[in-house]
């Protein structure tokens, strides 16, 4: 199994998010939320597999096991893959998908296919995977997600930030974020969703948001600055980690 080198990345400069101070830290000690800028893609997606990686142990030194919140989409590819080789116990972890679009199971937008391709057949020891419904039922699925979750809380969870300022599956402009564990949402990009909702997402010990891209810089700005547009800026609860990379940050730089 390969193994991290304890003497790389462990300082960051932080860009802060509103409210939040502006220190230098390992990343293993951060307790603020922040945006952590690293050079290229490759290098945001590694620092966030490394930050997923390092929060996951730390709870499994408290707990017996430790919950994982993954979201779907085509940028957290070369992050799962990086994961699946970094030391965690997986075998006392439950990953849980985060969102997931309401197609047929071998259809090619699955979220499910890329996860499964890129992390979960990738890792040594077998994980806990607990895949999110796509028959409708909500009610099973909130069964199902309550006798995994302990407390109620994710311990960590992985989300994305869409150049409309959108996270997980919901969507600022969305009518409902829900208040239950599960929220079906309307179409979006050709599809309906079934998402985690906003109350589960703010109730995460550690999140950990990997944004990538000049596209994704205005809604970046948005998640710095706590306006609303941006879904993450409605989630109060827990520590949130953006790590983006210098073309985003640049971006949403250029905004201010």
């Amino acid at each position: 199994m390969a193994r991290e080198d304890p003497k790389r990345h462990t300082e960051r400069t932080t860009v802060p998010l509103s409210g939040s101070s502006n220190v230098t830290r390992p990343a293993q000690q951060f307790v603020e939320s922040a945006i952590l800028v690293e050079p290229d893609a490759a290098a945001a997606a590694e620092l966030a597999a490394r930050l997923i990686a390092s929060s996951l142990r730390a709870s499994l030194m408290a707990r017996p096991t430790a919950t994982l919140g993954v979201s779907g989409g085509s940028t957290p590819r070369n992050m799962f893959l990086a994961l699946s080789n970094l030391s965690v116990e997986w075998n006392r972890v439950h990953v849980i998908q985060v969102d997931e679009r309401l197609v047929p199971p071998d259809h090619p937008d699955r979220n499910l296919g890329a996860l499964r391709r890129d992390l979960l057949d990738r890792i040594p020891e077998p994980a806990s995977f607990l895949p999110l419904p796509v028959d409708g039922d909500l009610e099973r699925g909130a069964t199902r997600l309550g006798d995994v979750l302990i407390e109620n809380r994710f311990d960590v969870m992985h989300l994305g930030l869409g150049a409309d300022g959108h996270s997980a599956s919901l969507f600022a402009d969305d009518p409902d974020l829900g208040n239950g564990p599960l929220v079906e949402t309307p179409e979006h990009g050709g599809h309906r969703r079934v998402s985690l909702a906003e109350p589960v997402l703010a109730n995460t010990r550690i999140r950990v948001v990997l944004c990538t891209g000049a596209a994704k810089g205005p809604a970046l700005e948005s998640v710095r600055l706590g306006d609303t547009t941006a879904v993450l800026s409605l989630m109060s609860g827990g520590t949130t980690i953006v790590v983006a990379d210098s073309d985003a940050a640049s971006s949403h730089r250029a905004t201010n």
